[in-house]
């Protein structure tokens, strides 16, 4: 049974796709970080869903955080860049798979500052492009976060709603 399930990954449509220095991939690699890393939420995963709002915690060591959707194969990662000066710049990208057609995952995201109720609610959206390697990977678009909304603990609540593509 393990064996037709991992050739199934392999011939899977995502099967090319790797989470960063992960050897994991396809359906593999989702299942690998359903199971090991989305169960608490220190974790680096979270599951998220279609159509609904999901709040994330980033903390600003953390490079990327992953979001794993709840249709079982797709994933996301939430960039967290650190190459804005007095800030961060946060981007959405879609690991796999690759959506049909000319369908694009499109994404709001937004950030509070938080125990400020009358501070600016800082958002972005867009379509989030699918990347294979974070490597070489340019974002052209981002979300400017200042060094002021990350609280004490250096870490932000980052709202993420997809939409679309599906």
């Amino acid at each position: 049974m393990e064996k037709q399930s991992a050739k199934k990954a392999r011939t899977a449509p995502a099967s090319r796709e790797r989470g960063p220095g992960c050897t994991y991939y396809g359906l593999l690699l989702y299942n690998h970080i359903e199971d090991l890393h989305a169960s608490d939420d220190d974790e680096a995963a979270v599951v998220v869903r279609c159509n609904r709002r999901s709040a994330v915690t980033l903390e600003k060591a953390m490079p990327f955080r992953v979001l794993l959707h709840r249709d079982g194969a797709s994933m996301f990662l939430l960039l967290n860049g650190g190459d804005v000066l007095a800030g961060r710049s946060l981007s959405l990208v879609c690991m796999g798979p690759r959506p049909t057609g000319n369908a694009e995952v499109k994404y709001k995201m937004e950030v509070k500052k938080r125990n400020d109720p009358g501070a600016l609610v800082l958002w972005s959206s867009g379509a989030a492009p699918f990347v294979r390697r974070l490597k070489d990977f340019q974002a052209r678009g981002f979300l400017f976060v200042p060094s002021s909304y990350w609280d004490s603990s250096d870490s932000v609540s980052v709202t993420v709603h997809l939409t679309d593509g599906w």
